[in-house]
């Protein structure tokens, strides 16, 4: 899930950054939670990889509507 994260942000330019700045900010929420110290073999760890990886999905669909027509070009 990090490894996808980082991979996400690092194919992106300073001006998607920018442009991206809100959703990215809502993506980094769900993944702040994780910065917590977590026990784990606590039963919320599997819930924590889901939203984060939704969030993912999410942030990755509003890449594709928002930058891929621009790359296009």
């Amino acid at each position: 899930m990090i490894k996808r994260y980082d991979s996400v942000l690092a194919n992106l330019s300073q001006v998607e950054m920018k442009l991206l700045q809100r959703p990215l900010r809502q993506l980094d929420e769900k993944v702040k939670t994780g910065f917590q110290p977590l026990n784990w073999n606590s039963l919320h760890i599997t819930t924590f990889s889901n939203n984060c990886n939704s969030a993912l999905n999410d942030f990755e669909k509003t890449i594709a509507q928002v930058c891929k027509p621009q790359r296009n070009r």
